[in-house]
């Protein structure tokens, strides 16, 4: 039997501050913000990967950025 694949769920990047450790997300901008609802939404696994590349090259503002399901 096989299995149907899963479909996508959106994603938005998140992380944490490098110098004060608050929970920040990636916005459309490629910028940081605090506020979930200003994050950048993707809505497809290229847009997604395309984000969490975006937020590893920030490696001087963040630590363990990270793709999450909303």
């Amino acid at each position: 039997m096989s299995r149907a694949p899963k479909a996508f769920a959106p994603q938005i990047v998140s992380a944490n501050d490098l110098l004060i450790g608050d929970v920040v997300y990636l916005t459309g901008s490629e910028n940081w913000t605090r506020d979930i609802a200003d994050a950048a939404v993707a809505e497809t696994r290229i847009e997604a990967e395309g984000l969490l590349t975006a937020a590893i090259s920030q490696q001087d503002r963040v630590v363990g950025p990270y793709l999450v399901d909303i």
